[in-house]
């Protein structure tokens, strides 16, 4: 690394000694209140949702989310080889290497205060921090894709629960969503600006939304 990581953990603390106390507290106010909901889950569950999880929630989670489709390689094959090429043109700007450009101006476009992955650092860390860790990061990521493999910490997610309606001593009215470190977020953005550029030449004619140069009303 660039710099210490003893350094890096001294500006992290000065960072954080800046927050504003009021929105601090909210946040405390607001793990409560999850909390407060989360132990709702004791009648059903029959212990407290939290780390390690009841078994049971597991088990309703695999189940909701299993399915019984298995591809047939030749036809999953076959799929494939019917499927629209990018143009060889746009080959070279798509496995082009990563630049630090692209992850700045990724960085750039994404909003403060959401909440964090595993590893607790938000989006607000890395673009105080950009002159510090910017160049490590690009060179992690360089490598990652260059081997075809990304580090653990971006092949993992905080799965948390957020309440919906119904019964919140029934687990199936709870949601389960995946937060996933910005590290990891950040490399998808940049993936999804450069796919954007091509997507008109491999998404069919009558998928209007979503597709740069393309109208829904054309639909």
């Amino acid at each position: 690394m660039a710099r210490s990581l003893r350094a890096l953990e001294r500006e992290v603390v000065e960072l954080q000694g800046l927050e504003d106390s009021t929105g601090e507290r909210e946040h405390v106010e607001g793990f409560k209140k999850w909390s407060e909901e989360a132990d709702a889950l004791d009648p059903m569950l029959g212990s407290c949702f939290r780390s390690p999880p009841p078994q049971c929630a597991v088990e309703f989670y695999k189940e909701l989310y299993r399915t019984e489709f298995q591809a047939e390689p030749e036809v999953a094959q076959s799929f494939y080889e019917g499927l629209p090429n990018v143009p060889e043109e746009d080959h070279a700007e798509l496995e082009a290497e990563l630049s630090a450009q692209e992850l700045q101006e990724a960085l750039q476009s994404m909003q403060n205060g959401k909440a964090p992955g595993i590893d607790g650092l938000p989006a607000d860390f890395y673009k105080a921090l950009w002159p510090v860790i910017g160049d490590d990061l690009l060179s992690v990521l360089r490598d990652s894709l260059s081997n075809g493999r990304l580090p653990l910490i971006c092949r993992r997610a905080v799965i948390t629960l957020l309440p919906k309606k119904g019964d919140l001593q029934e687990i199936k009215s709870w949601r389960p969503v995946s937060l996933l470190c910005t590290d990891d977020k950040l490399l998808s953005k940049v993936l999804a600006t450069r796919l954007r550029k091509v997507m008109e030449h491999v998404v069919h004619v009558d998928q209007t939304y979503c597709v740069p140069s393309r109208l829904i009303t054309a639909g």
